[in-house]
């Protein structure tokens, strides 16, 4: 009796491990998919690149429900994460466990660095610049963000009161946040291009268009690779050679 009762716990703690194994390894329910056509997928309600921020956050309003959504366009499939529980979880396995598609790295041939690096790579530019943004030096750089924001603040207050009941576009008030506080954080360069736009500020407004189109574009046809001087044909190639010369002058200057 004591030998079959054993037999049975035994038997009971394996059912129990494989039912919980199972668990583990079920497959996650299928995303909701956005309604396409064959082979272009989604790429004609886009339409224009530029619009794909525009067109997700629509998107997601319709079928992001369950906190994340997908959709194609050529070649590509697409998974958008729109609740902040998913993002969180999904920041968390940034950028070892979770990395950006191969075509984000392959925008812009010779612009390696740490926003580009994803994994090991990421590890070792990583100890590059981590020094300048430990602990100690945050407090340095709460005056420069101060500074920005009231800006920012400033310029959309003006605006309500001048047009109360016209909705502010605040994308590229964003971009322009984000250029100034980095030129100035990381270079002690003030763009200022939240009270008008400077030319480097705008070739980074053009870069990162150039980079989200390439992308978008990288399992169809990716120019900017196959053909000569194909990087030129978007702007992309002379607008990284105004930033590198930029770039350039001001480490000479701090030199």
């Amino acid at each position: 009796a004591a030998a079959a009762l054993a037999t049975c716990f035994v038997l009971a703690l394996a059912l129990a491990a494989r039912r919980r194994a199972a668990a583990k390894t079920a497959p996650s329910p299928p995303l909701v998919r956005v309604p396409g056509l064959p082979v272009i997928g989604n790429a004609h309600q886009l339409g224009d690149p530029s619009r794909l921020m525009v067109q997700a956050e629509e998107w997601a309003r319709e079928h992001g429900g369950s906190g994340a959504f997908e959709f194609n366009l050529p070649g590509q499939r697409f998974v958008v994460a729109c609740s902040a529980d998913a993002i969180d979880e999904l920041m968390r396995q940034r950028p070892y466990a979770l990395q950006r598609a191969r075509a984000a790295a392959r925008t812009l041939p010779g612009f390696e660095g740490l926003f580009q690096s994803e994994g090991a790579s990421f590890r070792l530019n990583k100890r590059i610049v981590a020094p300048a943004f430990n602990h100690a030096h945050l407090p340095d750089f709460i005056p420069t963000l101060n500074a920005v924001s009231s800006r920012l603040v400033d310029k959309w207050l003006r605006q309500a009161d001048a047009s109360p009941d016209t909705p502010i576009t605040i994308g590229r008030d964003l971009h322009s946040f984000a250029a100034d506080t980095i030129s100035l954080i990381a270079f002690g360069v003030d763009f200022d291009s939240l009270g008008s736009p400077c030319a480097e500020e705008r070739d980074l407004e053009t870069l990162f268009a150039v980079m989200q189109n390439r992308a978008l574009a990288d399992s169809c046809f990716p120019y900017w690779r196959w053909l000569p001087f194909g990087g030129y044909l978007d702007g992309g190639a002379q607008t990284m050679n105004r930033l590198e010369r930029w770039m350039n002058r001001e480490i000479d200057r701090y030199e």
